[in-house]
């Protein structure tokens, strides 16, 4: 296997065997892939795609006796899947940054509900359980800690973020200034 392309005849049963030129060879074809579609979103973005499905294909595909592929068929499935794991990563990444820019924004309300303003925030949490009633719970979750921002699933997450913008328009309205 002299060259950086998938089109050997034995390509598939080296990888099955675990031959570590086939196994680079098959991580080189997922960066062009992976540079190609997404290289414009950087390269560590590009890095933990090629990782995951490097991952994924070696543990999932190439080690299922069940997967019966010829070249062209593994080719496709792999080209389909660079491109469809790398949508998603995408949408992840820029509600990821959407998800943080307003975790911290509402961590910053957090630090400004003071002692002084303390029942107002409450007033406040108690209005949106009463408009918005999964919120106010996911909301009470959170500030007890039963909730852990950085690993919650992203649903969680973009709740938060919504619960973050209630509670400002509601101390804002309340004459309290936030940020």
């Amino acid at each position: 296997m002299k060259n950086d392309r998938i089109n050997e005849p034995e390509f598939i049963s080296l990888l099955r065997n675990g031959d570590s030129e086939s196994l680079r060879l098959l991580k080189s074809f997922i960066t062009k892939i992976s540079y190609k579609e997404f290289g414009s979103r950087g390269s560590d973005f590009c890095d933990e795609l090629i990782d995951l499905i490097y991952t994924r294909i070696v543990s999932e595909v190439i080690r299922d006796p069940q997967w019966q592929l010829n070249r062209a068929r593994f080719t496709t499935y792999l080209v389909a899947s660079i491109i469809r794991e790398g949508k998603t990563a995408v949408k992840i990444q820029e509600r990821g940054e959407e998800v943080s820019t307003a975790l911290s924004a509402m961590e910053e309300v957090e630090r400004q509900v003071s002692d002084d303003n303390f029942a107002e925030f409450y007033d406040c949490l108690e209005e949106i359980k009463r408009r918005e009633g999964r919120l106010a719970e996911i909301l009470r979750d959170y500030l007890d800690g039963r909730i852990d921002s950085e690993n919650a699933p992203v649903n969680i997450r973009v709740a938060l973020c919504r619960i973050r913008k209630l509670i400002r328009e509601c101390l804002e309205n309340k004459g309290i200034k936030i940020g």
